[in-house]
């Protein structure tokens, strides 16, 4: 009985359940409550070590990903924030808005910890009809294991690469402001928070009253809303659209391969076909500008 009672976990059981206990450690058995502690612990141990092997593997996938993105060009939103804030359902709500949605592009949608554990990267379409790439970052935690923070951090570090953050908050969360703040210190950990940043309020349909942090930079929506979700892309498309400016190049016949690729990439273009070249006139991206500034004529 005495290593039964030192279990921490003997008083919390039923009478009926502890009585039982009792007479399997009379009968000279192993504590049961000992044994049931350590399969927990075994489960935990294993669960941590399933989590760190696929964070693992989606580091290794990382750079070649990046790679290919920063080579397209295609500017790049980042979902960040604490977990089940509605993040994976408001990336799913974006892609429904693409020409080209299919049910098998949404991201995985569950309420429990870590059902996002990398980036899913999805092809968006903008209202004017420009494409641009949105990932679901993997959600915030309090008290996250020692073990995992390295490896959880290093997976965030993706958001480096975004043109824009969208801070996805739970309005109707009563530690709305401790995870806010939060959120933003590892933002600001990470070297990011001076990138454009949208704070999203979600889940306003489940709030009364809600007060605003002072300034512009924020909406307040319910991703199960359509209206709401075509603001948020009215808002996205604000802060991409900054970066873009009205441009005419011009290209000789020889590189007529990167006329197509603008017209894979932007779909507000106007192409003349000349004697020596092709002038094409467009909203071009600061860092398409920068690429192709040899060719450009205004």
């Amino acid at each position: 009985m005495n290593s039964l009672n030192s279990s921490t976990d003997f008083h919390a059981y039923p009478e009926s359940v502890k009585n039982y206990l009792v007479l399997e450690v009379e009968s000279g058995q192993e504590d049961p409550v000992k044994k049931k502690l350590e399969t927990d612990r075994r489960h935990i141990q294993a669960r941590i070590y399933e989590i760190e092997k696929e964070l693992k593997e989606v580091e290794k996938n990382r750079s070649i990903q990046r790679a290919k993105r920063i080579k397209a060009g295609v500017p790049i939103v980042a979902i960040v924030g604490y977990t089940n804030v509605g993040k994976s359902t408001i990336v799913n709500e974006l892609i429904k808005l693409s020409a080209d949605y299919s049910k098998d592009k949404e991201v995985f949608v569950k309420d429990m910890l870590f059902a996002t554990l990398g980036t899913h990267l999805r092809k968006a379409t903008l209202p004017n009809g420009n494409e641009y790439l949105i990932t679901d970052t993997i959600g915030f935690v309090s008290r996250l294991p020692h073990a995992l923070v390295k490896a959880f951090k290093s997976t965030l570090e993706e958001i480096q690469f975004a043109d824009l953050l969208l801070h996805v908050a739970d309005a109707s969360d009563p530690n709305y402001n401790l995870l806010t703040k939060t959120t933003e210190n590892v933002l600001q950990e990470l070297n990011v928070f001076e990138k454009p940043i949208l704070l999203v309020n979600n889940k306003m349909d489940l709030v009364d009253t809600f007060e605003n942090a002072p300034g512009d930079n924020y909406i307040n929506i319910s991703a199960r809303n359509t209206n709401d979700i075509h603001r948020l892309l009215n808002r996205i498309s604000e802060y991409l659209l900054q970066n873009h400016r009205e441009a005419t190049l011009f290209f000789p016949y020889e590189h007529a391969s990167i006329v197509s690729d603008l017209h894979q990439k932007y779909s507000e273009i106007i192409t003349e076909y000349e004697n020596d070249g092709i002038k094409v006139q467009l909203y071009i991206s600061k860092e398409d500008e920068m690429r192709y500034r040899l060719f450009l004529l205004s």
